[in-house]
C-alpha cells in the first residue's frame, strides 16, 4: 500500500508590476484633479465662496469618469491574473503536477472590479467632503486656502498607495485560493513576512495548517486583514 504524500507548493506573492501601475493610475487621476482645483485656487479675488463652490464642483466632477476608472481596473485585473497563472502553474509543475486545472475566475475578477470601481470613487468623494469643511473653516479663520488643498492631496495619494497594495495582495490570495482549491488543495499553511511589521495575532499564525473553506479564526485568510502581506501555501496530495 502506497503511503500518501504531500507537498507545499512555493508562496506566491503578489504582481508588483500590476500594484505599481494600478499606483500611478490613481495618482496620474489625483494629479489631473489637483491640476484643474489649481486653476480655481488662481482666482483668489473672486468670491470666496464660489471659489470654493468651484473647487468642490470640480472634485466631484472626477467621480463620475466611468470609462477612466474601468480601463484602469481592467488593465490592473489582467496584468495580476496574468501573472499569477503563470506563477501558479510554474509551482504545480516544480512540485510534480503533470496535469494542471484552470478554474473560471471571471466571476471573481468581476467582483474586484465592482469593488475597485468603489474604491477609486471614494477618492474625490473623501476628498470633497473634507475639503468642503476645511476650506470654509480656512476662510473664517484666516487660513491658506492653497496649503489645505496641498495636504489634502497629500492624505489622497496616500490613500491610492494603500489602494493599489492592498487589493493587490487580496486579489492574489484570492486568486491562489481559487486556483488551488481547483488542483486539490484542502489546506494551506500561514507565511507571514517574518519582520517587525508583522501583527502579533499573524505572527502566532505563522507555520500553521488552515482549510481553505474556514480560515483562521481571528484573522480569516491571508490579505483579508488591510495591509496584510501574509500568503498561503497550499498544501498538496501527490
Amino acid at each position: 500500500m502506497s503511503k500518501k504524500r504531500y507537498k507545499v507548493a512555493k508562496p506566491i506573492q503578489p504582481s508588483y508590476k500590476a500594484q505599481m501601475a494600478y499606483n500611478k493610475a490613481i495618482n496620474s487621476f489625483i494629479d489631473a484633479i489637483e491640476r484643474d482645483i489649481a486653476k480655481e485656487s488662481k482666482k483668489l479675488n473672486d468670491g470666496i465662496f464660489d471659489i470654493v463652490g468651484s473647487i468642490l464642483n470640480k472634485i466631484i466632477y472626477f467621480v463620475d469618469k466611468d470609462s477612466w476608472i474601468e480601463k484602469t481596473i481592467d488593465k490592473f485585473l489582467k496584468t495580476a491574473d496574468n501573472y499569477h497563472n503563470k506563477k501558479f502553474k510554474e509551482g504545480l509543475e516544480l512540485i510534480g503536477f503533470d496535469e494542471i486545472h484552470s478554474p473560471d475566475v471571471e466571476k471573481l475578477l468581476e467582483s474586484f472590479r465592482d469593488k475597485n470601481i468603489a474604491l477609486i470613487k471614494s477618492i474625490p468623494k473623501k476628498m470633497h467632503d473634507r475639503v468642503k469643511e476645511k476650506l470654509y473653516d480656512a476662510y473664517k479663520n484666516d487660513k491658506n486656502l492653497l496649503e489645505i488643498l496641498e495636504k489634502e492631496f497629500g492624505v489622497s495619494k496616500n490613500r491610492a498607495k494603500l489602494i493599489a497594495r492592498d487589493q493587490s495582495a487580496k486579489l492574489n490570495s484570492s486568486l491562489n485560493q481559487i486556483r488551488a482549491i481547483a488542483n486539490g488543495s484542502i489546506y494551506y499553511i500561514w507565511n507571514t513576512s517574518k519582520d517587525e511589521r508583522v501583527r502579533d495575532e499573524h505572527g502566532k499564525l505563522d507555520g500553521k495548517k488552515f482549510r481553505w473553506s474556514e480560515g483562521s479564526k481571528c484573522c480569516g485568510h491571508p490579505s483579508d486583514d488591510v495591509g496584510c502581506r501574509c500568503l498561503g501555501r497550499a498544501i498538496y496530495k501527490l
